[in-house]
């Protein structure tokens, strides 16, 4: 087989296997693990910083 196609095989491969490779939701005994924070501020503040009830997601 050509190098190109192979390369190109393979990447298709790579992206559409992606939702099959992708882990499961986390979820603890109380529900969803982050639990009302705010999972960018953690990242940007180096703290668990409580989120704002205002933007939700379902």
């Amino acid at each position: 087989m050509h190098p190109v196609l192979t390369i190109l095989f393979l990447a298709f491969f790579v992206v559409l296997s992606a939702p099959l490779r992708a882990g499961e939701l986390v979820y603890t005994s109380w529900g969803k693990a982050i639990n009302g924070y705010d999972t960018v501020a953690y990242f940007r503040d180096g703290k668990p910083v409580e989120g704002d009830s205002g933007f939700t997601h379902e």
